[in-house]
């Protein structure tokens, strides 16, 4: 509402890495990742900050420890500042 739209895109940007985790594809590079249910991420972040999300319920898996690595990696290098741990 504001028209600060160059903002926006520079934040779109810095955590586009982060949403390619629900999406199961790197757009810029093509690197595809397992596919995880959008909770199976969220539930991973929240262990990224130190908190507790509970297990993924079935059908839906739990992030393998590789992906979490990745995860975790990405969330360091977009500068994410919230980590408790």
């Amino acid at each position: 509402e504001s028209g600060k739209y160059a903002e926006a895109e520079r934040w779109h940007a810095r955590l586009a890495p982060y949403m390619h985790f629900f999406m199961g594809e790197e757009f810029t590079t093509g690197e595809t990742y397992d596919y995880y249910f959008g909770a199976s991420v969220i539930k991973a972040s929240l262990e990224y900050v130190g908190l507790k999300g509970g297990p993924v319920r079935q059908p839906f898996q739990e992030m393998s420890e590789e992906a979490k690595s990745a995860l975790f990696k990405c969330l360091d290098e977009i500068g994410f500042d919230g980590r408790k741990v």
